[in-house]
């Protein structure tokens, strides 16, 4: 992976994992090229051998973010099956709706972020059945 563009006069790197524009380092421009999976919480990034440390925005501290890729492919590559990991399906459906309105939160179901797995959740992910890595926006 390439960062987005040069490194500036003070030093700093940007590598946007959605894709970038190298006018705008930092600013997500969407790369169909570049796709990540459930569960990816480190994806690390080495220079000369040595692990970099990123931060979420200018201001923070190196270290302080925690990558964590919310997935409509919420069964991925996890299932057995025929065509898991790369497509939004029933297998991923049904686990999303024996999610609903659990007794123990589940993180990676909670679309929005709200802390609650809930009808908001359901109509994100239902606006994506059958999307596939090919063609992620168009059935």
């Amino acid at each position: 992976m390439f960062a987005d563009a040069a490194t500036d006069a003070n030093g700093v790197t940007y590598i946007t994992f959605a894709g970038a524009d190298p006018g705008t380092p930092g600013v997500t421009l969407r790369d169909p090229n570049r796709k990540w999976g459930h569960y990816d919480s480190e994806l690390p990034v080495f220079a000369n051998g040595v692990l970099l440390q990123g931060r979420l925005t200018v201001g923070g501290v190196n270290g302080d973010y925690v990558l964590r890729i919310k997935n409509f492919d919420v069964k991925g590559g996890l299932a057995n099956g025929n065509n898991q990991g790369e497509v939004v399906s029933s297998v991923d459906y049904n686990t999303l709706k024996g999610g609903l309105y659990p007794a123990a939160y589940d993180y990676w179901l909670d679309f929005d972020s709200s802390g609650d797995v809930n009808s908001t959740d359901h109509n994100m992910f239902t606006a994506h059945m059958f999307h596939d890595c090919g063609n992620p926006m168009s059935p």
